[in-house]
């Protein structure tokens, strides 16, 4: 069931647009279906005035491959929540050393040897990126992180340091990304 105009507005729109030879739309779909006649036409119109073979690309066809983009982001979020997923220690530090880029004392990374109950040594560098675990614990800390978690404990007391939401969000644009940035497989007018 079609959506009819009202009559005072169908002259006035007659009038205004000059359309008085043409019979006025009666309803809201065959104003739309008209109006989607006329932008075809109009882009018609423009790309023979542009010769040459060239032609306007459509707004879908404007859009600019973003698979590429979509997939360095996934590359990048990915691999962080990965090397945070990865790590597994269990057990007392028993060597700190923490290390700065010069002059300005950034970037820090310190070099954790970390004692298990079993005196088997191993050794963890927590660098300055989200995937490390949190850097500058002193000598004598029990520290507890078991593989593909993303927190872990400190002395007993559980670490959730991990912006898994933002990493989550950034692999959701991602795949906007990718689905919506992909060429038109349409062809063009």
């Amino acid at each position: 069931m079609a959506l009819e105009l009202p009559e005072d507005l169908l002259k006035r729109a007659a009038d205004v647009h000059g359309t008085q030879g043409k019979p006025a739309p009666r309803s809201v779909s065959s104003a739309l279906k008209n109006a989607k006649d006329w932008f075809g036409d109009f882009r018609l119109a423009i790309n023979a005035r542009a010769g040459g073979g060239r032609r306007i690309p459509t707004f879908r066809e404007s859009i600019p491959n973003l698979a590429p983009v979509a997939l360095l982001i996934w590359l990048f979020a990915g691999h962080e929540i990965y090397q945070r997923a990865a790590v597994a220690l269990n057990g007392t530090v028993v060597s700190s050393e923490t290390g700065c880029l010069q002059p300005y004392n950034n970037r820090c990374d310190t070099t954790y040897i970390v004692e298990s109950q079993n005196h088997v040594r191993s050794t963890y560098v927590a660098g300055p990126t989200d995937a490390s675990l949190e850097r500058r614990l002193p000598v004598g800390t029990l520290i507890q992180k078991d593989k593909w978690a993303l927190t872990y404990s400190v002395n007993g007391k559980i670490v959730n340091d991990f912006p898994i939401n933002f990493y989550g969000g950034l692999m959701l644009f991602g795949l906007v990304c990718a689905l919506f940035g992909r060429p038109s497989s349409r062809k063009p007018i």
